[in-house]
């Protein structure tokens, strides 16, 4: 196949100390979708190292393929407990191009698109809180919900809204 694909990142952010430490951002990804899927070219965008919590959600449910999304973003660090950060980001995806399909962050297909489908995939908020004892170790706890949009309700297959709510430990060395 000869391969012609792309992906944009943008961000923006403000931090504001006030009562404590606030960032307020936002930004906007794009990564190009196929075409065709009976032609010999391949224009979907291939994100050779995935799960990017960071950039489009901690359900890794939409992956950099194929996709358009913008998202806006907080977080809080107290004044006087600046190793404890409360985030709240909240994603909007929809399909670059409605001739391809939707992926999740790990390159597997999420559902295969049908003609005339809606390319609104659908929204996601995270809330974590994260509280870091030292440089070595820290703890994150957090819930997610992802709204399926309209692609889901257009397509094959269940269109339920998502719940994850989880924790991890991290330990650097």
């Amino acid at each position: 196949l000869d391969v012609s694909a792309f992906a944009l990142h943008g961000a923006l952010g403000y931090t504001l100390s006030r009562w404590g430490t606030w960032w307020i951002g936002g930004e906007h990804n794009f990564s190009s979708g196929d075409k065709s899927k009976t032609d010999n070219d391949l224009q979907t965008f291939d994100n050779l190292f995935p799960t990017n919590h960071n950039k489009y959600g901690y359900m890794d449910l939409v992956g950099w393929r194929n996709t358009n999304n913008a998202a806006a973003r907080i977080s809080y660090s107290p004044k006087h407990l600046h190793d404890l950060k409360f985030a709240v980001d909240y994603w909007y995806f929809t399909l670059a191009k409605s001739t391809d399909d939707a992926y999740r962050a790990n390159g597997a297909i999420l559902r295969s698109t049908m003609e005339g489908a809606s390319k609104k995939l659908g929204q996601e908020m995270d809330a974590t809180a994260t509280y870091s004892w030292n440089k070595s170790l820290s703890v994150l706890i957090g819930y997610s919900r992802f709204f399926t949009g309209q692609f889901f309700k257009d397509t094959v297959g269940p269109s339920n809204d998502i719940d994850f709510s989880y924790a991890q430990l991290q330990v650097n060395f």
